[in-house]
């Protein structure tokens, strides 16, 4: 059998977020790890938002634009009720970060989705490299917990190629557009006057 890290080095050399436009958003289960969001400790991903426009944010605690940005994506959920954003921690290695440590986050009251989830692929995949000892097991189908190599495949199943990455998914759930880089809360504004 193939190893995890080969499965997954597969899915990212074809992975491209662009991609993703004009598509339904795969699904996924993250746990939300943010002790301040209203789904503390629930399996949630943009499926759960229907109806909403929703701005999947992929991001990472040693990312300093991404950092930067988060309060400005609170900023925009305050002003327009119907737009959710999802900040998916990306390229962690399966740590999740402390929330508590990084300054201005510890105020955010948006769902932070961590490493531990159920994958949405029929997939079975274990690694077990020198550095991390660590083995993956997950079979959404037949309700399985997946560790973080859910996670990496659902980074995958995305595409990114630097971060921040965030992807608009509008109402009829339906990826419109994939923004590289961060944008303040104006920048934002502007951007989504098209889908509000």
């Amino acid at each position: 059998p193939r190893k995890g890290y080969t499965l997954i080095e597969d899915i990212r050399k074809n992975a491209d977020p662009n991609a993703r436009i004009g598509q339904v958003p795969p699904t996924f289960y993250q746990k939300d790890i943010n002790p301040l969001s209203r789904t503390y400790g629930q399996f949630i991903g943009p499926q759960n938002y229907q109806g909403n426009i929703v701005l999947l944010n992929l991001w990472a605690s040693y990312c300093q634009p991404c950092l930067q940005e988060l309060p400005d994506f609170q900023k925009v959920s305050q002003v327009h009720s119907d737009i959710s954003v999802l900040g998916l921690i990306a390229g962690e290695n399966g740590v999740d970060p402390d929330i508590s440590e990084l300054g201005t986050l510890t105020k955010i009251t948006l769902p932070i989705l961590g490493t531990e989830g159920k994958s949405p692929l029929n997939v079975r995949a274990c690694q077990d490299s020198g550095t991390i000892k660590a083995a993956a097991y997950f079979d959404h189908q037949k309700g399985k917990r997946a560790d973080w190599m859910g996670l990496m495949i659902t980074e995958q199943l995305y595409g990114y190629k630097s971060l921040p990455t965030t992807f608009i998914i509008d109402r009829q759930q339906i990826v419109r557009e994939v923004q590289v880089g961060a944008l303040d809360s104006k920048g934002w504004e502007d951007k989504l006057r098209l889908y509000i």
